[in-house]
């Protein structure tokens, strides 16, 4: 027969663990709902990490309030026990929160002929301080849609190629954005028809293309699309209808 204080245990862990899992929902609310939203939660990292120190927050802190809790003891020292899981649990969430936060998607840029999905973590400090105003502080509600500017002389075209073989590419660079709207006429230029890309490629990929395109409530024959990547994804493309407007994403090769 399990022993009261096993009981006791038990119980605490219970409550633990329901203020665990509702702390948990609500910063992924934030999280998935503002800071990642589709598609850049699959092309980002820090995601999993997140849930990693999701997962672990909410088990193994209601498992050691489990094994620490004993209704015998000075409450002042039970107090002392439970006050240091949960700094171990603050601690935990503050690293997982640091790491999203860094990686948080903070712009989808317009680059030449392709969407960059731009993560804070790919932003110089130093390309901040040049940034206009507008661009200087990064987003907090999540991606803002942007376009970037052309070189306006020699000088600045030759920066772009240095720093580009440097890993530094124009989307990344605050000082180069621009307002989408001033790019559309670019973007017109450059997006292509997505049944071109269909034709391309494999059975699994259209498969996935029509699904997403079947979700869409659009006449597909005036689709278009550009790749979207990251800096660690390059299989997606958005979806556009023939004024240059983004009306959807789908996980397949654009190039």
């Amino acid at each position: 027969m399990m022993s009261s204080r096993a009981k006791a245990g038990l119980r605490a862990a219970a409550w633990h663990m329901s203020a665990s899992v509702f702390v948990a929902l609500a910063i992924a609310a934030i999280v998935f709902g503002v800071w990642y939203p589709y598609p850049h939660r699959a092309m980002a990292g820090g995601t999993e990490l997140f849930w990693l120190v999701m997962v672990v927050d909410v088990v193994c802190g209601p498992l050691l309030t489990a094994v620490v809790f004993n209704p015998a003891k000075p409450r002042r020292e039970l107090v002392m026990d439970l006050s240091l899981i949960v700094v171990v649990q603050l601690a935990a969430l503050v690293y997982g929160m640091h790491a999203v936060t860094t990686m948080r998607p903070v712009a989808l840029v317009f680059e030449v002929d392709r969407f960059v999905s731009v993560a804070a973590a790919s932003i110089p400090e130093r390309e901040l301080v040049r940034a206009p105003a507008q661009y200087a502080k990064l987003s907090w509600t999540g991606p803002i849609l942007l376009g970037t500017r052309k070189a306006k002389d020699a000088d600045e075209q030759f920066e772009i190629i240095d720093l580009a073989l440097q890993g530094l590419e124009v989307s990344m660079r605050p000082s180069w954005w621009q307002p989408y709207e001033v790019s559309l006429a670019d973007v017109r230029a450059k997006m292509k028809p997505v049944e071109s890309l269909r034709a391309s490629l494999s059975a699994t990929q259209q498969a996935v293309l029509d699904e997403a395109i079947n979700q869409l409530a659009v006449d597909r024959t005036t689709l278009h699309y550009m790749p979207l990547v990251s800096s660690l994804v390059t299989n997606w493309i958005v979806l556009l209808n023939a004024e240059g407007t983004i009306v959807g994403y789908a996980a397949v090769d654009g190039f």
